[in-house]
């Protein structure tokens, strides 16, 4: 039994009445197009925007047609009428996750984003993985001031190469387009697992920041206050010299606090003299690098450090 071909039918989703079917639409195996994984592709044209659709499809041969099957469980929605967020950039990674951040779009549509990665194979990537959906009160996502999203995805595979990709979407459902590819970000191999990877990013002067990893702790062993606030002290002595010097990520620039200061002071009424008086008196910076990592493990869970410290950086 040879197949001709396919028909395809849409109907736009309703919550009060069955669906619509518009006239299915014929389309030959040799018009079909495949994909990079060889799976067809068929294109739905004349739809609405920000609308959701149920989409079937069933076979056809000389000896008649197949039962109608049904493309998703749910309705497919088109896209809104907006762009696609920019690609996505790295930020740190580890053996089996990525950190990655991305400016959001000026929407106000738009109440959260997915994501989809590929992995690299030899000379393409691979399929996309199923979309991740994630908004701004997830635990793995961040908002900064400059309304960048810093999320982490996990359950990666170790060593691997991996192109992402996000899109915005509404309260409805509906999704704007898929951003281009990120470059490669690279999960590391199994034997750093206890390691966490920090990108390294040109300074303001020129120079390039050394990357940095952390080591961190078994979540299932024993570990004392005094070795949490240890290692509570190197991770905030490292993000405070980031903070001091400046990063620049690709679109993203962070001023060193020698080039932002004098901005800040000239914003104030205070003279100059009186601000840098004030500063002198106060009390020594070990101070607060003893008493905050004190306050911030009182507030951890017991037996949590590595949760704990992956959520503080």
């Amino acid at each position: 039994l040879e197949v001709k071909g396919f028909e395809v039918r849409c109907a736009a989703t309703t919550t009060w009445t069955r669906p619509s079917w518009r006239n299915p639409e014929f389309v030959a195996c040799s018009k079909i197009k495949r994909d990079s994984c060889g799976r067809a592709t068929v294109v739905v044209k004349d739809l609405d925007p920000d609308r959701g659709y149920y989409i079937e499809v069933r076979a056809c041969s000389d000896a008649g047609v197949g039962v109608w099957c049904r493309v998703h469980d749910s309705a497919v929605s088109t896209s809104i009428d907006s762009q696609a967020p920019p690609a996505p950039e790295l930020v740190s990674n580890s053996s089996t996750t990525l950190t990655f951040s991305f400016a959001a779009l000026n929407d106000s549509r738009i109440t959260g984003y997915e994501v989809r990665y590929s992995e690299g194979w030899v000379a393409r990537w691979g399929r996309a993985s199923a979309p991740q959906r994630f908004s701004s009160d997830a635990s793995t996502v961040r908002l900064t001031s400059e309304r960048r999203w810093v999320v982490t995805i996990h359950g990666l595979r170790s060593g691997t190469a991996h192109a992402l990709q996000v899109r915005g979407i509404t309260r409805t459902g509906s999704a704007t387009k898929w951003s281009n590819m990120s470059e490669a970000m690279t999960t590391l191999a199994d034997d750093a697992a206890d390691a966490v990877s920090v990108t390294s990013f040109p300074r303001a002067n020129g120079a390039v920041a050394a990357s940095s990893s952390s080591k961190v702790a078994d979540q299932s062993g024993n570990e004392t206050l005094e070795e949490l606030s240890e290692r509570l002290k190197s991770l905030l002595a490292f993000v405070c010299s980031y903070a001091v010097s400046g990063v620049e990520l690709p679109s993203v620039r962070v001023k060193p606090i020698a080039e932002k200061a004098p901005e800040v002071l000239a914003d104030l009424t205070s003279p100059q003299v009186q601000v840098l008086e004030a500063v002198m008196r106060q009390e020594d910076e070990e101070l607060w690098l003893t008493k905050l990592p004190d306050f911030l493990i009182h507030q951890a869970p017991a037996r949590c450090s590595t949760f704990f410290l992956r959520e503080l950086w």
